[in-house]
């Protein structure tokens, strides 16, 4: 619901460094807060979010959250009431965080049992091999797990180009 503002960016799940611009219909600021940081920002997030909130004119700004969102959690975006009150705005938002999940999941694939092979997975968020290493596992046909060997690679971000591949082994 937006009534006297629009909020960007116009979808509902976020990644992990989306910053958020707000536009008003009218002047909100005097012009000598335009590029400064506001202690006071407009939007109010549930749960709370720390971040910084800059005025670009007296009808806009951006808020660049402190830090990454922390996956699978949910917001209201709402503004602050002393801003609803009198001026006619309404904002109301539902927007999400991804869980854990893998990025463009592999097909199935069999290979007989004396051959070693590699499958690059690719996980939305930065993971401990060691801890990661008990959820992963292959099984063959005959159902016998087989372990797995973990390792990382360069940190990927979603939306970025796909991370260079390890060389496969000799």
């Amino acid at each position: 619901v937006e009534n006297g503002v629009e909020l960007l960016p116009v979808g509902a799940e976020l990644l992990p460094r989306t910053t958020f611009r707000v536009r008003f219909d009218k002047s909100m600021v005097e012009a000598n807060n335009v590029g400064l940081a506001d202690e006071e920002c407009p939007l109010v997030f549930n749960p709370s979010l720390k971040g910084k909130f800059v005025w670009d004119s007296t009808r806009s700004g951006n808020f660049t959250p402190a830090s990454s969102f922390p996956l699978d959690t949910k917001y209201t975006i709402t503004l602050r009431s002393d801003l609803v009150e009198g001026n006619d705005l309404e904002l109301r938002r539902q927007v999400h965080t991804p869980p854990m999940r893998l990025e463009g999941i592999p097909p199935e694939f069999s290979l007989s049992s004396e051959r070693s092979f590699i499958a690059n997975l690719v996980i939305n968020v930065a993971v401990d091999p060691a801890k990661v290493k008990s959820f992963v596992e292959f099984k063959s046909a005959n159902g016998k797990i087989i372990s797995a060997n973990i390792k990382t690679y360069p940190v990927w971000v979603p939306g970025s180009e796909t991370p260079a591949l390890p060389p496969l082994p000799t």
